[in-house]
């Protein structure tokens, strides 16, 4: 038996109908999820093509922010740094003037115990 007619036109009126209603081209559950994620409406979206496109820029724009962001705070991050230095030679400084060796202790909090300890 062939393809029965009636049921080939009514596949296409489904298939008509539901083009209409949730629009020509659906997208996949990866695409809603990847629009979800960035906070775009997939119901705005007509196609899987549109979909990617607009997912490519908002990633692009996305990573762009982290760059960006990156950047602003790398001085910041830095200039603890040379702080840090210093603060590792006056601890040493503060060891040698009282006769510990600064070098004994792994934990910082033992070291500022055992200054406060001979100090007192």
């Amino acid at each position: 038996m062939g393809i029965d007619p009636i049921s080939n036109v009514n596949a296409n009126m489904v298939y008509a109908v539901n083009a209409i209603r949730f629009g020509a081209n659906q997208l996949s559950e990866e695409l809603i999820k990847k629009l979800k994620a960035l906070g775009i409406d997939p119901s705005n979206v007509k196609s899987e093509e549109e979909a990617r496109a607009i997912i490519a820029q908002a990633e692009q724009k996305q990573s762009a922010q982290n760059t960006q962001r990156t950047q602003q705070v790398q001085p910041q991050i830095s200039s603890p740094n040379v702080d840090m230095r210093q603060l590792n030679i006056d601890i040493k400084d503060l060891g040698d003037k009282l006769n510990i060796d600064v070098k004994a202790f792994s934990e910082l909090t033992a070291l500022v115990d055992k200054f406060d300890a001979t100090i007192k």
